[in-house]
């Protein structure tokens, strides 16, 4: 890690945050009011390019509203929100406290930078990858290289730039569409259902997820996915080539989630993957990315060449 790597992971601790967001006693209107005239500056010097929620992006350029008009609203639903749907007992209390852990780390990856653009903070991705609950040791210096590698100059310091959540990414043009909570509802997942019901109802309502994911694993089944991320042509190569640049962060939070669910249990510990921790995996992946960046993360995994 060079120098400059190495202050990012200390500034990253307590990387600065917008003082319209985070400044204390400002009211939600103040708040929403100083996020939008962030907005409407980065769109004076990036000329306004129009962005609306499943819009395609013009170069890095996003979609600020109109003056006077609200903000676009973040996609509904997110990881805390699947976890409160699962059935009781279906997540062990560690792999709930990872997860979210997950869901925090990844709410601080994305910001606007000064001039507008969409961009990843580098000391959030030294976290992720410094932090063994989040990364496989044996994996860290692979996540750091290739996410870095392919957001080029869009990863950067987040200094003052104003912080985005991950929904908020997804409305301002990252090209994941993560499946809000009211679909898992309206699907009938709840509080009773069981892993073979959750099966039954990715297989019906997901076609195109790889059979090997949602069938019960194989006892090698986590150093097979370790070695996967081994080969010359990498996930994030073959995954970048048929989404795009933000296909680096999906593959980190889709590496990030195997070691939360997966690795710990079988790398780490040395215990037995279930079925259920498997079909938990998959229910993140599209709760975070949605089905078509999910599938491509999953081929990619099983066949980097693709």
């Amino acid at each position: 890690m060079t120098q400059e790597d190495s202050k990012g992971n200390e500034s990253g601790r307590s990387a600065p945050t917008d003082p319209a967001v985070s400044a204390e006693g400002a009211s939600t209107a103040e708040t929403s009011g100083a996020r939008r005239d962030f907005l409407r500056t980065a769109a004076a010097v990036v000329g306004g390019v129009g962005v609306g929620v499943g819009a395609q992006h013009s170069g890095d350029a996003l979609a600020l509203p109109p003056a006077g008009g609200p903000l676009p609203m973040p996609v509904p639903g997110g990881i805390p929100e699947l976890l409160a749907q699962l059935p009781l007992g279906f997540v062990d209390a560690p792999t709930r406290a990872r997860l979210q852990k997950l869901s925090q780390a990844m709410d601080q990856i994305f910001f606007l930078d000064a001039t507008g653009e969409l961009s990843a903070d580098r000391g959030t991705l030294i976290r992720i990858v410094n932090d063994q609950d989040l990364t496989l040791p044996a994996l860290r210096d692979i996540v750091l290289l290739e996410t870095s590698k392919h957001l080029g100059r869009r990863l950067k310091a987040r200094g003052n730039g104003l912080a985005l959540t991950w929904q908020e990414a997804v409305v301002h043009g990252v090209q994941f569409s993560p499946v809000p909570i009211s679909a898992w509802q309206s699907m009938g997942l709840n509080k009773v259902a069981t892993d073979r019901d959750l099966q039954a109802l990715i297989v019906r309502q997901y076609p195109g997820i790889p059979t090997g994911w949602i069938q019960p694993p194989a006892a090698d089944f986590g150093a097979k996915l370790v070695s996967s991320f081994m080969h010359n042509r990498t996930v994030w190569d073959c995954v970048v080539a048929h989404i795009g640049f933000w296909g680096a962060i999906a593959v980190l939070w889709a590496v990030s989630a195997m070691m939360v669910i997966v690795l710990f249990v079988t790398v780490v510990s040395g215990g037995t993957l279930t079925l259920a921790a498997l079909l938990l995996l998959i229910a993140a992946l599209l709760a975070a990315l949605g089905l078509a960046v999910t599938i491509a993360v999953l081929n990619c995994i099983e066949n980097p060449e693709g």
